[in-house]
């Protein structure tokens, strides 16, 4: 199983006078304890979520369903692995984002795929990241 807590998300850069941009940016973030989070953003987090903020913030939108993921090297292949799902819009909160962990629905999503004859052999690495 992946654990990190160190990850890169995803956001739009937001100009200086404009409101909308096509400049997708990587946000780099860190884990937020769980007690430190609550008292940031006042939302008690389930147990399939957790916060992450940029130690070096920067104006960026990541509205809700932004990826966060991370490289991790399996088996000698690099492959990019999304470990969290943006829960809010970012704005809501400052600096600090709740995330869904995606790893939290492992058993799930390893039971979905697994049962797709579609992917045929395409399934025998998914065991190793979940």
């Amino acid at each position: 199983m992946v654990e990190a807590n160190e990850f890169v998300g995803t956001g739009w850069r937001v100009p200086q006078f404009r409101f909308s941009t096509h400049d997708l940016r990587p946000i780099f973030m860190q884990r937020v304890n769980r007690s430190v989070c609550t008292e940031k953003t006042g939302v008690a987090l389930a147990s399939t979520q957790f916060c992450a903020k940029n130690p070096n913030p920067v104006t960026m939108e990541g509205p809700a369903g932004s990826a966060l993921y991370r490289k991790v090297v399996l088996d000698g292949v690099m492959r990019v692995i999304q470990l969290g799902i943006g829960s809010y819009n970012q704005h809501d909160f400052g600096d600090t984002r709740i995330f869904t962990d995606v790893l939290s629905f492992s058993s799930w999503i390893q039971n979905v795929v697994m049962n797709m004859p579609e992917l045929g052999a395409k399934k025998s690495g998914l065991s190793q990241i979940l």
